[in-house]
Formats: C-alpha cells, sequence, structure tokens
C-alpha cells in the first residue's frame, strides 16, 4: 500500500472536504453581504445627490426667478402719468387726506424679507435675519421709507398749524427733511418742467414714472407681517 494512501484516510478526506466547502460558503457568503452593502451605499447616494442637486435647482430656480421679477417689474417697468399741483392728497379735510396718506401703505409697511443668496444676486450687503432665521433677511423698500419721511414731516406741520405737541423728535424730523434731500439729489431728476397759461411749472406734465402698483405687487409677495 501506498505510504500517500496510508496516510490520507477516509475521515481525513472527508474533513479536509468539510472545511472547503465551509470556507467557501463563508466567503460567497462574505461576499454576497458585501454586495448588498455595496448597493445600498450606491442607491444611498444617488438618493443624497438627487435630493440636494433638487433643492439646489429649486433655490436657484427660485432666486433666478425672484432677481427676474425684481429687474423686470418694480425697478425697470416704466409708465406715463400726469403730476398735479393739486390732488386729493393735499385737500383741506384732514380726516379724508389722513386716510389717503395712511393707505399708501402696503402690509408690511414697505419691509420685505428676502433669501439671503437673493440679496447676495443683487449685491446687497446682508441685512439683519427675518424671526431669526438666517437664510432670509429683512430690507426697507427705499420709496417708501421716502413716504414715511413725508408723512412724518407732513405730521410735524399739522402739530405746528394746531399749535398741539409735536409726536414725532425734531430730529426725527429734520432727519427726515434730509433723507429727502439726499434721495432728490442721488436722483438728479433732469425733466424739464414747463408753465402756460399762468399755470406753475409742471402742473399737468406728462411724466415718465417707476410703475407704482407693480412695486406693490412685488411687496405683497414679500413683505413682512407686522
Amino acid at each position: 500500500m501506498d505510504s500517500k494512501e496510508v496516510l490520507t484516510s477516509p475521515s481525513r478526506v472527508s474533513s479536509e472536504s468539510d472545511y472547503h466547502d465551509e470556507r467557501d460558503t463563508f466567503f460567497k457568503m462574505k461576499k454576497e453581504t458585501n454586495n448588498r452593502r455595496s448597493r445600498w451605499v450606491i442607491i444611498f447616494l444617488v438618493v443624497a445627490l438627487i435630493v440636494s442637486n433638487g433643492t439646489w435647482l429649486w433655490h436657484e430656480k427660485r432666486s433666478s426667478h425672484l432677481f427676474s421679477e425684481f429687474q423686470t417689474q418694480p425697478a425697470k417697468r416704466l409708465i406715463l402719468r400726469p403730476q398735479h399741483w393739486n390732488t386729493p392728497f393735499s385737500g383741506e379735510n384732514k380726516t379724508e387726506t389722513n386716510a389717503l396718506w395712511q393707505g399708501l401703505f402696503p402690509d408690511g409697511a414697505g419691509l420685505v424679507h428676502i433669501p439671503r443668496d437673493y440679496a447676495a444676486s443683487l449685491q446687497l450687503p446682508h441685512s439683519v435675519p427675518y424671526q431669526g432665521n438666517a437664510s432670509e433677511r429683512v430690507y426697507f423698500v427705499a420709496a417708501y421709507h421716502n413716504i414715511h419721511c413725508l408723512s412724518v414731516i407732513r405730521a410735524a406741520l399739522y402739530h405746528f398749524q394746531e399749535g398741539v405737541p409735536q409726536t414725532v423728535p425734531i430730529q426725527h424730523t429734520l432727519h427726515c427733511l434730509d433723507s429727502l434731500r439726499q434721495d432728490t439729489m442721488c436722483h438728479a431728476e433732469k425733466t424739464l418742467l414747463y408753465t402756460e397759461n399762468g399755470k406753475v411749472f409742471g402742473d399737468g406734465q406728462v411724466r415718465e414714472c417707476r410703475d407704482w402698483d407693480a412695486l406693490n405687487d412685488w411687496i405683497a409677495r414679500h413683505h413682512i407681517d407686522l
């Protein structure tokens, strides 16, 4: 009998065969487990990529829409409108004129909140956060700061005329006068006002104006709830 045949007994052959089978089964199971993990990792990464890209695209689309909306409506749209010496806003009935002046202010009184990135696209410095949300910033539309200042000066004139105490500190009123001066000089309006038939300069003259209603429509979509 060959020595190798003596050393390799049936029980040993069976034992080694079982070992190899178990080893092969173990590695096969491990490989399948790794493959499943890899598939789940890939699925997770794909889903995360879709969500992140979807969020980014939504944000970019919103910012682009807001920027386009701002540029084409309140900032750019022009209309023709006559300006007059006397209007209902300068009438003698203070109750009626008070209502008209108060009605000029939209919801939020001209304060709006916009996304921080949208503000950056307009090259605006970061303003204060809206309700503690760092992604939204608060701004005051300049036209309504002017309306506010005109209302302050108007109130001061009525208080002076009626001999009653001023409700706004004089320094605030002086600030409003100076603010309107700066804004007037900033815009340096070059329209030439004409006169005819003894009228005051510019009475009834048609002017090229930015669309006030379009500005209010934009503010209505972004105003702050006071």
